[in-house]
C-alpha cells in the first residue's frame, strides 16, 4: 500500500509503507491513502505503529506544533450545478464547467490548494454562463412566443376586417 504525507505542508507520495520513516513520518505528520476521505495523523493509523514505535520523538522546538496549523477547506467543486445548467441547456459551456469542477478534488488531494481554488473560481464561472445563458434563451423563447401571439391576433382581426 502507498501512502501519501504533508510535511511541513508540501505532500509526499505516493511512498510504500517501507520508506515513510526516511521520508519525515512521525505521529503528527498527516497521512491519506487510498480508501481514506480525509487527511488522518499517522497515529491514528493502526498499520503506521509499528514504523512509529522506531522514530524517536521530535525535539522541543519553539515554533509553532504542526497539529495547529489548520488544513484550508477543499474549495467548493461546482460539479452538482454545472451539471444541472449542462442538462436544461447550454451544453458547450457546461461541459466546460464539469471539467473545471472535476479538477478541484485531484488538486486539493494532491496539496495544491491554490490550484484548486483557481478551479473552483473558473468552474464557478463556467456554469454561472451556462446558467445565464440558459436564462437568456427562456426569456427570448417567451418573449418569441409573445409576438407569436399578438402577430396571430392581428392577422385574425385584419382577416376579420377583410371579410366584413
Amino acid at each position: 500500500m502507498h501512502y501519501y504525507l504533508l510535511v511541513e505542508g508540501l505532500k509526499k507520495g505516493p511512498i510504500p509503507l517501507e520508506e515513510l520513516k526516511e521520508n519525515g513520518l512521525s505521529a503528527e505528520t498527516l497521512v491519506w491513502r487510498e480508501g481514506l476521505t480525509e487527511w488522518v495523523k499517522a497515529s491514528e493509523l493502526e498499520e503506521l505503529s509499528e514504523v512509529l514505535a522506531s522514530i524517536p520523538p521530535c525535539p522541543p522546538s519553539s515554533s509553532q506544533p504542526e497539529e495547529n496549523v489548520k488544513q484550508p477547506e477543499c474549495p467548493k467543486t461546482w460539479l452538482p450545478e454545472s451539471i444541472i445548467s449542462t442538462c436544461l441547456c447550454c451544453l458547450p459551456l457546461g461541459i466546460v464547467a464539469i471539467v473545471y469542477a472535476a479538477k478541484v478534488d485531484s488538486a486539493y488531494l494532491q496539496g495544491n490548494y491554490e490550484q484548486a481554488l483557481q478551479y473552483s473560481k473558473l468552474a464557478r464561472n463556467w456554469t454561472l454562463a451556462a446558467a445565464g445563458s440558459a436564462l437568456l434563451i427562456a426569456v427570448l423563447y417567451v418573449i418569441f412566443i409573445f409576438m407569436m401571439i399578438l402577430l396571430g391576433k392581428s392577422s385574425f382581426d385584419n382577416s376579420l376586417m377583410i371579410s366584413v
